[in-house]
């Protein structure tokens, strides 16, 4: 081999290695830029989140459950930290869904006596509001905001007409076969468009006249 073509070998060789230690510098750089954006688009979420659960903070302290919600949602890792996922049960509970208080708790370390004691005050609130959501008429539960229903042959006297008027949804109600004398009560559920009172001893029909979206009525 010349003196040349190996000088020309050297320097070919050298030209690799340089374009190797380049590339290899320039790879890392990338990786590093990388990491080092990384590291600052955490620490700018971490922030933010901190600014959303201080707005909250101050929203629950001011009554605005609602807002502070809002705020808390904003939220965007998918595990939020203890204090967020407390202060949301706090927020549900206070707008009476206990469902989702429930939610929120269960998500939380339920070793812990506290979280356990919460988790049975929110579920003895919850069964209490669905009690109270409920209203039992001859026996039979009804919830208070049903549409239909149908109440025949249960013997229901003129001392029960004010639970059924307490079911104050009602767009159709059958009181068929019945006890019933007097009627007064029913002049509040203003939304009835369908009455059977069939079968009832009515003294005065007076009442039925504030019923102003009465279609059907059955009296015979």
């Amino acid at each position: 081999m010349s003196l040349q073509a190996g000088k020309a070998q050297n320097r070919n060789a050298s030209g690799r290695r340089k374009r190797r230690i380049y590339l290899i510098i320039t790879a890392a750089i990338v990786v590093l830029l990388g990491i080092f954006a990384a590291i600052i688009l955490h620490q700018a979420e971490q922030n933010r989140e901190k600014e959303y659960i201080q707005k909250a903070r101050e929203s629950y302290s001011e009554g605005d459950f609602e807002g502070a919600l809002l705020f808390l949602r904003r939220m965007e890792s998918q595990n939020k930290d203890s204090e967020a996922l407390m202060l949301m049960a706090d927020c549900y509970e206070a707008l009476g869904n206990y469902e989702r208080a429930l939610q929120m708790l269960r998500k939380l370390n339920t070793s812990d006596p506290l979280i356990t004691n919460r988790i049975q005050t929110v579920e003895q609130l919850r069964s209490k509001q669905e009690q109270e959501n409920y209203i039992s008429i001859a026996g039979i539960m009804l919830e208070r905001d049903t549409r239909s229903a149908e109440l025949d042959n249960l013997e229901i006297t003129d001392d029960q007409m004010s639970d059924v008027a307490a079911l104050y949804a009602l767009d159709s109600l059958s009181l068929q076969n019945n006890r019933i004398s007097n009627i007064s009560a029913l002049k509040t559920l203003g939304g009835l468009d369908n009455l059977n009172l069939a079968g009832n001893q009515i003294r005065d029909l007076a009442p039925l006249a504030e019923l102003k979206g009465l279609r059907f009525l059955d009296l015979d």
